[in-house]
């Protein structure tokens, strides 16, 4: 007690606590995320879903077929040895992709045995690659024979 003329008083009184301010802090949270959880609720009970008739086809664009999935894992190769001599920040996010993977990384998930070796080339890369890929698939029908392509450049 602090004695001090003629006033008298506690000393350092406590008007509110940091308890008592986190306390109520947390407990506006909670009920803001209470709230929002029961909007979400209710916006997901409002969708109306309908079943799939028995027999319905697949679609194809959630499936690739083996050549689309041999051509992205080739694109990844083609981007990883890219990466090891280019350091064009722009150049490298243009030949890579890691925001989204397509049905067609199938092989590169099964082959990346540890996490983040094997790249996700982007979608215009595996496009080019499909398109070189087309080309000498063309050519080597035209020649009748990759021999016989391979002879006469010798």
């Amino acid at each position: 007690m602090a004695t001090k003329g003629n006033c008298t008083g506690e000393a350092n009184p406590v008007l509110i606590s940091l308890e008592e301010t986190l306390s109520n802090m947390k407990m506006s949270a909670l009920l803001e995320k209470e709230a929002r959880n029961e909007k979400l609720q209710s916006l997901v009970a409002s969708v109306n879903l309908e079943e799939c008739p028995e027999g319905a086809p697949e679609h194809s664009y959630s499936s690739a077929t083996p050549k689309d999935a041999v051509l992205y894992y080739l694109a990844g190769y083609v981007v990883k040895k890219a990466l090891k001599f280019s350091e064009c920040v722009e150049c490298r996010a243009t030949i890579t992709d890691t925001q989204s993977v397509p049905a067609a990384s199938v092989l590169t998930e099964a082959r990346s045995f540890v996490p983040g070796v094997l790249k996700h080339p982007s979608k215009s890369l595996t496009e080019l690659l499909g398109a070189v890929e087309s080309v000498v698939e063309a050519e080597i029908k035209h020649t009748k024979g990759l021999r016989k392509l391979v002879l006469e450049d010798s």
